[in-house]
């Protein structure tokens, strides 16, 4: 009866303490470093967005998305474990360069056709843990271990067990 007590009080309170230690460690975020870029035709813009992610399987994706149209895909770019890797656009004066921290969108020899809202999408896989986040968790672990050692607060209010008997009298019951 004690360790059902101590795995009560710990399901009881686990979730409240789970949701504290994810909350910021395994946040994404991505966006666009310049807002606008004016160029003329034949010249060739870079646009650039910057992120922020735990994790190591990343794609890029660029969109560009014509006025009362829906974005339409134009290609992607693989960083973290595959870098380098992507699709082949149809249109071969695009190019995307990534790093850890940034993708670019290269636009060789410019139309006027290429005038439009260029969306950077990021895609993850897997998150990979960074040493803070491990330190919390292990923590957390620790407190878990000596909940189910030494029991919870509930624990000492009442002890179900009772007491060996004497030796020729009755138990005593709490």
């Amino acid at each position: 009866m004690t360790q059902l007590y101590t795995l009560l009080y710990i399901v009881r309170y686990t979730p409240l303490i789970l949701t504290v230690v994810t909350a910021g460690s395994f946040a994404d975020k991505i966006g666009p470093t310049d807002a606008d870029a004016n160029k003329k035709e034949t010249e060739t813009v870079t646009l650039k967005c910057s992120y922020e992610t735990n994790n190591e399987m990343i794609w890029f994706y660029w969109y560009k998305q014509k006025p009362n149209s829906a974005p339409q895909f134009s290609l992607y770019k693989d960083a973290g474990l595959w870098e380098g890797s992507g699709s082949t656009p149809t249109d071969t004066r695009l190019e995307a360069e990534t790093n850890r921290y940034t993708t670019e969108l290269t636009i060789r020899g410019l139309k006027l056709s290429d005038s439009a809202l260029y969306h950077c999408a990021l895609h993850v896989g897997y998150t990979v843990l960074k040493p803070a986040s491990i330190s919390i968790m292990l923590l957390f672990l620790l407190f878990l271990l000596v909940l189910l050692l030494f029991g919870g607060p509930t624990l000492g209010t009442r002890n179900p067990i009772p007491p060996p008997p004497e030796v020729g009298g009755k138990p005593k019951v709490p």
